[in-house]
């Protein structure tokens, strides 16, 4: 197994990642950009007729610049795309990292030898729905507010 970015340290996690993507029935390629002028190369790249699933896979968690670029760039495109993190389940994570990633709409899968187990699901950002300032929700604001939040981290029934 070779790759040009990926740090050697992570080689051995990246086949369970890519049987679990497979298994869901996603073409998966390695180091490869979601779009030419892509801001960063995750380690993998799912395909699915038009859905797209962006994975870092990282021995030690770090929700570094680059990856909030990329997720920044996805939702400034309306890409119906998700970006994932996925790390080993006893990694560190600081909770502060964890809320940014959440906020950027971020998921994060945890690798346990050949188990990989989605933590965190991403937005996707084809799909987050917003309304504008002068709509008034008199006396159902909490309802409203509580029914997008749902539905822009996933929860789309």
């Amino acid at each position: 197994m070779s790759f040009d970015f990926t740090p050697e340290e992570v080689w051995q996690l990246v086949p369970g990642v890519e049987a679990d993507l497979r298994k869901q029935g996603y073409e998966v390629k390695r180091e490869t950009a979601c779009e030419v002028d892509s801001p960063y190369r995750t380690t993998l790249l799912g395909s699915k007729k038009h859905a797209q699933l962006l994975i870092e896979v990282q021995r030690r968690f770090e929700y570094h610049r680059e990856i909030r670029e990329l997720a920044m760039w996805m939702a400034a495109r309306s890409r119906y795309a998700e970006l994932y993190i996925a790390t080993i389940a006893d990694a560190n994570m600081p909770v502060g990292a964890l809320r940014d990633m959440r906020v950027d709409g971020v998921g994060l899968l945890l690798v346990d030898g050949d188990k990989v187990v989605c933590h965190e699901k991403a937005a996707n950002h084809a799909l987050r729905v917003t309304y504008g300032p002068q709509l008034k929700f008199t006396g159902c604001e909490k309802e409203v507010a509580e029914a997008l939040r749902k539905f822009n981290h996933g929860e789309q029934k």
